[in-house]
């Protein structure tokens, strides 16, 4: 009896000593642990080669947001660039329709589209006379035409030149006058800018008839 006795207390003390490694085993990991992370903070600042996922993506994000728009097509990258606008010139006295008309150098067809600052359908059909001014015309990048236009476009604001629009007999708008050189005007096109494509149509015919600059 006496012996099974002490095996069994031999056995309790082995399961009790084999617990108290594994306690110590990890406690010891736990410290080195610590130790290991005390090693990325120098003086309270976390070590730069320790940068978490999240602030990696952020600075990656950060860097492609600073990157220019897309430019486009080989032949036109320049065109669809953000700062590139159609060049309507903005005709504000009868000496600049003159010269607008006159000029010797460039025989292309003028359009010149009539409008009122007030007039809220001159506002949706301005809007499709740039999509056509950019697509016909010339378009500049800051100032500097970066591609001629099969035609030139400007513009006439009615009130401010009430004058010249009585003269040249605007009497609805929106309304849009075609010109080439030596004949004056050739055609006039009145409409609303759900039928704006009867602009589109008289400047392709024109342009079939007359060249394309």
């Amino acid at each position: 009896g006496s012996v099974l006795k002490e095996s069994n207390d031999l056995g309790h003390k082995g399961i009790m000593m084999r617990a108290l490694l594994s306690a110590l085993a990890a406690t010891l990991a736990a410290l080195l642990l610590a130790a290991d992370a005390g090693a990325s903070f120098a003086g309270g600042r976390r070590d730069p080669r320790r940068r978490s996922r999240a602030a990696a993506a952020g600075a990656t994000t950060a860097m492609r947001s600073d990157l220019p728009a897309r430019a486009g097509p080989d032949d036109d990258d320049r065109l669809l660039d953000d700062r590139a606008r159609p060049d309507i010139l903005s005709i504000r006295s009868e000496g600049e329709y003159a010269d607008f008309l006159g000029s010797e150098a460039d025989d292309r067809i003028c359009v010149i589209k009539f409008y009122a600052s007030w007039c809220k359908s001159c506002a949706k059909f301005g809007v499709k006379y740039k999509r056509l001014a950019r697509e016909r015309g010339d378009v500049a990048v800051a100032d500097e035409i970066v591609r001629a236009g099969e035609a030139r476009f400007a513009e006439v604001e009615y009130t401010a030149n009430a004058r010249l629009c009585k003269t040249l007999k605007v009497k609805r708008l929106p309304s849009v006058h075609f010109h080439v050189r030596g004949r004056g005007k050739v055609s006039e096109v009145v409409t609303r800018p759900s039928q704006f494509d009867m602009v589109e149509r008289e400047l392709e015919r024109l342009l079939g008839r007359h060249g394309r600059g």
